[in-house]
């Protein structure tokens, strides 16, 4: 079984650490990066034993390799440990999304308003515009607003929300419900 595989090639990534065998060390934290348990983990153990020259090629490869699906929260943790903004940006552009209450950006927010301010602010001003298209009702409005007010917190927040007030209210201004939740939080 997959499980018990994966579990001796843990015990034999141990004894290679042992054995300080840092080509079988290599090799076999690259197949468990793809499929075992605790990916930084691998991350961490190959950057301490790929030689520091040709470890930008090799993460690069690491991360590009069809073993490596895309969508794996391991790489923004890469990105963030590497200091990559850009990269890390790109891949919460591409893997997360504003749905039924949930928004997956957040956890990144606190390294995207820093090093990419006005992607980061873009993201979610054409987010927050699409979301009301697809979703009805007071809780998927007390959402929006939340975020909203998340933003604000950030620099040049405050304008991304006036303007997406703005353009609320102009659209949606039959939607008692989205009108009330604004009022509460933003007066005209």
């Amino acid at each position: 079984r997959l499980g018990h595989v994966i579990d001796i090639k843990e015990d034999k990534l141990r004894v290679y650490q042992r054995m300080n065998a840092s080509d079988e060390i290599i090799e076999l934290a690259t197949e468990l990066f793809y499929s075992g348990l605790e990916p930084m983990v691998k991350y961490r153990l190959l950057k301490k034993h790929v030689s520091a020259e040709k470890w930008p090629d090799f993460s690069d490869q690491l991360l590009t390799d069809s073993r490596n699906y895309p969508w794996r929260d391991v790489n923004a943790e890469i990105f963030i440990e590497e200091k990559k903004w850009d990269k890390l940006m790109d891949w919460v552009l591409e893997n997360t999304r504003l749905s039924s209450q949930h928004d997956d950006a957040e956890p990144y927010d606190k390294y995207l308003v820093k090093h990419c301010p006005d992607r980061f602010l873009e993201m979610y001003r054409v987010r927050l515009s699409n979301y009301p298209l697809n979703h009805m009702g007071r809780a998927h409005y007390r959402f929006m607003v939340a975020i909203m007010q998340r933003l604000q917190t950030y620099p040049g927040g405050k304008a991304v929300v006036r303007n997406l007030v703005e353009l609320y209210r102009a659209y949606y201004r039959n939607r008692p419900a989205l009108m009330d939740e604004l009022n509460q939080k933003y007066k005209n």
